[in-house]
C-alpha cells in the first residue's frame, strides 16, 4: 500500500482488535492519569503520522504499546470508526483491524496500567470500555 500523506484537518488512528489462537481478545486498561480514556478498557493503537500509512501505523504502535511484531500474523481490516469531541473528547477517523493469533504470553505492557485477556462477549458488559471499542467488538461478534 502506498504511503499517503494524513489530512491535517482529519486527525486519524489505527486500532487493534487482537484475538488470541484460542479467540479471546486482549484490550488496554489504561492508566488513570493517560492522557487520552483515562482507566478505561480500550483497543492497542494510536495516531497515524505524517508519511505512515494505516498499517505502518498499526506496527508501529503495536510495537511500541506490547513489544509485537506483527508482520507474520494475519491481521484484515474491519472497519472505519468516527471519534467525536462530544462523545468521545476528540474527533478521529479510527481504523480498526483485527490481528489473529497473539499469544498474550508474547506481548510486553509497554504503556497502560494492564493487558485485559477476555472474550468478547464478557468484555461488551464491562462499564469501562470506550463506545469505540463497544462498536467494534459488536462489530467483530457480528461478523463471527
Amino acid at each position: 500500500m502506498p504511503f499517503k500523506k494524513v489530512d491535517p484537518e482529519i486527525l486519524q488512528a489505527s486500532h487493534a482488535l487482537i484475538v488470541t489462537e484460542t479467540g479471546k481478545i486482549l484490550l488496554q486498561k489504561k492508566t488513570k492519569d493517560a492522557p487520552s480514556n483515562p482507566g478505561k478498557l480500550t483497543l492497542f493503537g494510536g495516531r497515524v503520522e505524517i508519511g505512515e500509512n494505516e498499517t505502518i501505523t498499526l506496527e508501529r504502535e503495536l510495537r511500541e504499546e506490547l513489544a509485537i511484531d506483527i508482520a507474520g500474523y494475519r491481521y484484515e481490516k474491519l472497519g472505519m470508526y468516527q471519534k467525536t469531541t462530544e462523545l468521545d473528547g476528540l474527533d478521529t477517523l479510527v481504523h480498526v483491524y483485527v490481528v489473529y493469533g497473539i499469544d498474550p504470553k508474547d506481548t510486553v505492557l509497554m504503556e497502560g496500567e494492564s493487558i485485559i485477556v477476555d472474550t468478547a462477549e464478557s468484555v461488551l458488559h464491562n462499564p469501562e470500555i470506550t463506545r469505540i471499542t463497544r462498536l467494534v467488538l459488536n462489530d467483530f461478534l457480528r461478523l463471527k
